[in-house]
């Protein structure tokens, strides 16, 4: 009997995991899938003003993508960014359109597509990771009265020259000749960068404050560089 009891239990533990787990199965992954927020994307759809156009990240089925695209469009929406690889598009549309989009069947998961921003100026994260606490100034940042007496050597690769937040006054720069060690045998001009690794080491020292992307230490167009292009 005390068999019987336990076979009977575990049967209904069994079938009351697998009850649990098909409907697991059945439910759609669209409507399963939160926002960020954590609401589901269809409450956050619903918390929508009526006729609200927003912008929403789908993840599609394979093979689904030019029947979704033509649902979008028929529903009077715009498709922005396509990342093929990971099957996700984003979706501009009005909310009940984005609802219907949702129930489609099309779709794997839909959420809240956040624009995201750049910061421009201000205290950016580079300057604790560079040490730039140790300088003996106010806001991690040089004077202009000392910036003046300035020169930096970046040896890397390059500058680009063009770059919006490195449009410098006093910038000087030369190629590294060939010695047959380390230097390649042509390195180019030293006001091309094509790796990008020397612009970026530029914009920690001398970024402007321009509301572009980050802000150097010496950010007022006060200090001098002189480059040195070695790969």
């Amino acid at each position: 009997m005390k068999s019987q009891r336990n076979h009977s239990r575990h049967s209904r533990v069994s079938l009351l995991a697998a009850l649990g787990v098909s409907a697991l199965l059945c439910l759609p992954a669209a409507w399963a899938k939160d926002t960020e927020d954590g609401a589901s994307a269809e409450d956050w759809l619903e918390s929508l003003e009526p006729g609200a156009r927003v912008n929403a990240l789908v993840s599609y089925k394979e093979g689904n993508l030019a029947e979704i695209l033509a649902h979008v469009e028929a529903l009077d929406g715009d498709t922005g960014t396509l990342l093929k690889d990971r099957r996700l598009v984003s979706v501009n549309a009005k909310a009940e359109a984005l609802m219907e989009l949702l129930r489609s069947g099309l779709v794997l998961s839909m959420e809240h597509d956040v624009a995201r921003f750049m910061y421009g100026s201000g205290q950016d994260y580079h300057r604790t990771l560079v040490q730039a606490q140790q300088l003996p100034f106010a806001g991690m940042t040089i004077p202009d009265e000392f910036a003046d007496t300035l020169t930096v050597c970046i040896i890397d690769s390059g500058l680009d020259i063009h770059h919006p937040d490195l449009a410098l006054t006093r910038v000087t720069g030369e190629s590294a000749p060939d010695k047959g060690l380390l230097v390649p045998q042509t390195v180019g001009d030293w006001f091309v960068d094509e790796i990008g690794h020397g612009t970026h080491v530029a914009g920690i020292v001398a970024a402007l404050d321009n509301n572009i992307g980050a802000t150097g230490i010496a950010p007022n167009d006060r200090i001098a560089l002189h480059i040195v292009k070695v790969f």
